[in-house]
């Protein structure tokens, strides 16, 4: 037998054993006969014994259990005990029969199994994602038309928003009828005919569970005794993750591929993996090439330290970013400017990964930021440098020589009579001299020495270092000489030439206050005849300081209108009859009472504010005779060449004649010779305008410039004034002003134009005027500038007697300055 099989008595004692006990349990039979057994040999006698008895108190002959019995070798056995009671006809208890047999292994893969069972319970109801055991649903032809839910784990019921007492039992296609036209029917029902596992990614499905919506979903099947173990994840975030990331890499890639500037995906060593076209447009090599070299290779050695050094920061947790401006080099050497951005990307555990960069070609901003620093400190039409570059090295130099000791010198130079060159020959010719200029006095200079375009026709230049003032007069005249050379300017034989003022530094010069100096001395090179220097000395600067306060109380006098006409009458030299007055400004200062034109005339023309002054002027007479006043003919304003150069100074006359609605035939337009010198085409269009209305046209002090007789003919001239100079010049013996007085009156008479001699202070004056052919007369014989309402008080009155003869019946007492 393979069995235990057992006999004992009454009372417990083993009374026989099968051969079998020896092989099983590993005890001799003939060592346990007669013995009652010992708890080392049933561990659970006492268990045992009690069933035993609750068995024959219940009246049961048989009974059986499992029962642990300890192994020889002192191991534990598992035996299924099946006892049987034996009794005597009496019915007396005689012995008991037990039959065991090792279940040990049995209980054990059984215990494993519930284990195992319970454990993967537990798995499943742990899982975090759906998981369903389905039963196939056979129709009479043994086809699969639907599955029961016989197993569900939580997350399963909550994905299908059931109970798990209404999902198990339930059919699959009643609870997600999606899964009937969705084709995973027929993949599920493959899985259970065939064994092939299902497995299936970013399937696309809608559930009713969730409203309808698509989701994606990873599925997972396998077949199990005939069954569909079955597990899905809901994928769709994943999905639209990738999506995104793809839809993402592709506009990103689209941003490079379009984009103007370089874009390049760098590895940490440099070489690129990535890189669109403009990329390898801008740095002249193809893509292989710049797969395979790093950037750095073409890197001007001059700009790789700093680049090299912003990597590495960036690399040690610095900057996350950094943009440069740097050269690269080109396949011919030639230099490429770009702007280089370059941003460190890290993975997700913060180590660096790859560099972003992008390039963009700045060659042409480059040269146009070079262009742009040439002319902060440049002028464009000389190449000389500029005012604000030459006050900044006046104010090194000058520094420098606070500290050393060594004045520096300053040369203000101005050309000669420019402005007529400039309106004679058009601006294009004028440039010409200017460049001409500024190479003749760059070549005139010494090393060391700096030259700059101030402005208009205007050069200074800065000598550093001045041991002897005579270096600067030296200077002065080697410029003076070298400027005064012969120019062909579109075939005009022009021969230049420059003032100079000359102003040496001391220990408390600034910049602005030695080129005021030398501009002061400038002026008076230009006052004492022209192309020639001179040095700066103190009466200068008074008379500087002297020109500011009036130009100062110019403005002041202008808003005002402290500004005032007198007129001065204009005779026939051979009656005395007023036919005319000159308007003549005066100006009624508070402090200093009425100021006469020399005390500041010269300074309004020179800061401009005669135009000002003369619109006042205009003004005033226009008014005066619209009132009707004792002006008798025509009355003469002057007009400065400043303001004759204004744009529209021609309009702004007409204007404030309509104004007052007077006639133009009341008026004149007076002008000096040098002004009628530099008149252009266009001004002396807008005079003949002027003439056509009736308005004369006098130019003033004739005699006294370098005109031409054609001046007379090219402009619409209507009388001309002899300069007084040549009047007080006149006498008894003929001379060089009788010879001028007498050409000049023969040349009115013969253009048919007026001649007004000015400054006629007496009879004998007025007398010789008539014998050499002046016809008209203005001076203190005949009145002096006087206020609109003092015409008729004080006059001279000129007459002559039958016999020629000539009388004055009021003389003057001073010589006359109009």
């Amino acid at each position: 037998m393979s069995d235990v099989l057992l006999r004992y008595g009454a009372n417990g004692t083993l009374l026989w054993a099968a051969p079998s006990l020896k092989r099983v349990l590993g005890y001799d039979p003939a060592d346990l006969v007669g013995r009652v057994l010992p708890l080392d040999v049933v561990p659970d006698s006492d268990a045992n014994q009690n069933a035993l008895s609750q068995a024959m108190r219940d009246g049961r002959w048989r009974m059986s259990r499992h029962a642990a019995i300890r192994h020889a070798d002192g191991s534990v056995r598992w035996m299924d005990t099946t006892v049987q009671l034996v009794r005597d006809r009496d019915g007396v208890l005689d012995s008991v029969i037990a039959t065991m047999r090792d279940i040990t292994t049995q209980l054990s893969a059984e215990q494993a199994r519930d284990t195992s069972e319970d454990l993967l319970s537990h798995v499943v109801e742990a899982m975090i994602d759906p998981w369903v055991l389905l039963r196939p649903v056979r129709d009479a032809d043994g086809a699969v038309t639907d599955f029961l839910f016989v197993d569900a784990n939580e997350a399963a019921c909550a994905s299908n928003r059931r109970l798990r007492t209404d999902l198990l039992g339930a059919s699959l296609l009643a609870v997600s009828p999606s899964h009937r036209h969705s084709g995973l029917m027929e993949m599920y029902t493959a899985v259970v005919e065939t064994g092939s596992p299902l497995l299936l990614d970013d399937f696309p499905y809608s559930s009713e569970a969730t409203g309808g919506d698509e989701g994606w979903y990873d599925n997972r099947g396998v077949a199990v005794g005939g069954n569909l173990s079955l597990t899905w994840r809901d994928v769709t975030e994943r999905h639209t993750s990738a999506a995104a990331l793809s839809a993402s890499e592709q506009l990103f890639r689209t941003a490079m591929d379009s984009a103007s500037i370089g874009m390049a995906i760098q590895e940490l060593d440099g070489r690129c993996r990535v890189m669109n076209q403009s990329l390898c447009r801008i740095v002249g090599r193809d893509k292989l090439w710049l797969t395979q070299h790093p950037l750095r290779d073409i890197v001007d050695p001059a700009d790789l330290p700093s680049a090299l050094n912003a990597g590495e920061r960036m690399l040690d947790g610095g900057a996350a970013s950094t943009v440069s401006k740097l050269r690269l080099i080109g396949p011919s050497g030639e230099p490429i400017w770009v702007r280089a951005a370059v941003v460190l990307i890290r993975d997700d555990t913060g180590a660096p990964s790859y560099f972003l960069a992008q390039v963009e070609d700045i060659n042409a901003e480059q040269v146009a930021q070079q262009q742009l620093t040439y002319l902060a400190f440049h002028d464009t039409l000389t190449g000389l440098h500029n005012r604000p570059w030459l006050l900044d090295m006046l104010a090194l130099d000058l520094r420098a020589a606070h500290k050393t000791g060594v004045p520096v010198g300053v040369l203000f130079i101005d050309l000669d009579n420019f402005k007529i060159t400039n309106d004679s020959l058009g601006h294009p010719a004028g440039d010409r001299v200017l460049a001409a200029v500024a190479e003749r006095i760059s070549a005139g200079l010494r090393p060391g020495d700096h030259v700059g375009r101030f402005g208009g026709d205007e050069f200074v230049v800065v000598v550093p270092g001045v041991h002897d003032p005579d270096e600067l007069q030296r200077v002065a005249e080697r410029i003076i000489a070298t400027i005064s050379t012969e120019l062909d300017i579109d075939g005009h034989r022009i021969v230049p030439s420059a003032s100079i003022g000359i102003a040496l530094s001391n220990l408390d010069s600034v910049p602005d206050e030695l080129l005021r100096d030398s501009d002061a001395a400038l002026f008076r090179a230009k006052a004492q005849g022209r192309a020639r220097w001179h040095f700066f000395d103190s009466s200068m600067h008074a008379a500087a300081v002297n020109r500011l306060n009036v130009e100062a109380e110019l403005r002041r006098a202008i808003a005002h209108r402290e500004f005032v006409v007198h007129y001065q009458p204009i005779v026939t030299l051979a009656d005395g009859v007023i036919v005319g007055h000159e308007a003549l400004v005066r100006w009624q200062h508070p402090d200093r009472g009425l100021l006469a034109p020399d005390a500041f005339l010269a300074v309004a023309e020179e800061s401009g504010l005669i135009v000002e002054v003369g619109a006042h002027v205009l003004d005033q007479v226009c008014r005066d005779l619209a009132l009707g006043s004792p002006l008798r003919g025509r009355v003469s304003v002057n007009f400065s060449p400043v303001q004759l150069g204004r744009p529209g100074w021609k309009q702004t006359l007409l204007q404030v004649i309509r104004q007052y609605g007077i006639s133009p035939t009341r008026l004149n337009v007076e002008i000096t010779e040098s002004a009628a010198l530099s008149i252009p085409e266009t001004l002396a269009a807008e005079l003949q305008d002027l003439r056509e209305l009736g308005m004369g046209i006098h130019v003033d002090d004739f005699g006294t410039g370098f005109s031409s007789i054609s001046l007379l003919q090219d402009l619409p001239v209507t009388g001309l004034k002899l300069d007084a100079r040549f009047v007080r010049g006149l006498g008894d013996v003929p001379n060089s002003a009788s010879a001028l007085a007498s050409g000049l009156a023969g040349l009115a008479q013969g253009l048919g134009i007026i001649g007004i001699a000015e400054g006629v202070e007496t009879a004998e004056e007025a007398g010789m005027l008539l014998l050499h052919g002046w016809s008209h007369g203005q001076g203190y014989l005949f009145g002096r500038p006087s206020p609109l309402a003092g015409l008729a008080v004080g006059a001279g009155a000129w007459t002559r007697d039958g016999a020629g003869s000539s009388r004055t019946v009021s003389a003057p007492v001073e010589r006359s300055t109009s």
